[in-house]
């Protein structure tokens, strides 16, 4: 059973990859259609129509999908005062107890994105802008965030669980515990690296 949780954590990590890097697409060109709608009002006084209301979808999917990304790569904010004083176990132990409360509280989030997604599929709804865009095909995506994170997350919840019973909390901490200042840093520097990389490579 653990080899088959593991497997699935690692399919986990390359998907909240592939995730972060479509939710940072998003954003971006949510930001840039904005910021070119903005300077097109100002100059010769254009609108892009719906580019608000691309925004706000993207701004939607984003915040349900990353929520995978923030839970796989231990990114979620953590008031940590106390925790660093406390024992190994003990800090273990939070760790499983702090994701299964969360787990709780996004399944009554999951339950009502789904519902609005089934208020609109049975109403047909419509954007009330110059794109009339049917609500469901955003929603659906949004909703699909949530169900996806919750998958992942009882996964881990399942394989930390595990760990903590066979007194694995090194492998428990890679799972669930707080990023320590020196993985801060390293994540840091890896990713200065893939950056001087790139451009070293690109000059090449």
């Amino acid at each position: 059973m653990e080899a088959a949780l593991d497997r699935l954590i690692a399919h986990s990590f390359t998907l909240a990859r592939v995730s972060g890097w479509i939710c940072g697409l998003l954003l971006t060109v949510s930001a840039f259609l904005i910021g070119l709608d903005i300077l097109l009002r100002q100059t010769i006084v254009v609108t892009l129509g719906g580019a608000n209301e691309l925004s706000g979808y993207a701004l939607a999917v984003s915040s349900s999908w990353g929520c995978t990304v923030a839970l796989v790569y231990r990114m979620h904010v953590r008031i940590d005062s106390v925790y660093t004083h406390l024992g190994p176990r003990l800090r273990a132990l939070l760790d499983i107890i702090g994701l299964a409360a969360f787990i709780y509280f996004m399944s009554f989030v999951t339950y009502y994105a789904y519902k609005v997604l089934e208020t609109s599929i049975e109403s047909g709804t419509y954007s009330i802008s110059a794109l009339g865009a049917p609500l469901a095909i955003p929603q659906a995506v949004w909703f699909a965030g949530f169900v996806v994170f919750l998958f992942v997350a009882a996964v881990f919840l399942l394989r930390a669980i595990i760990a903590f019973a066979k007194g694995d909390l090194r492998r428990l901490r890679e799972l669930l515990g707080a990023r320590s200042v020196q993985e801060e840093v390293e994540m840091e520097k890896q990713a200065l690296g893939v950056a001087t990389g790139g451009s070293s490579g690109a000059a090449l």
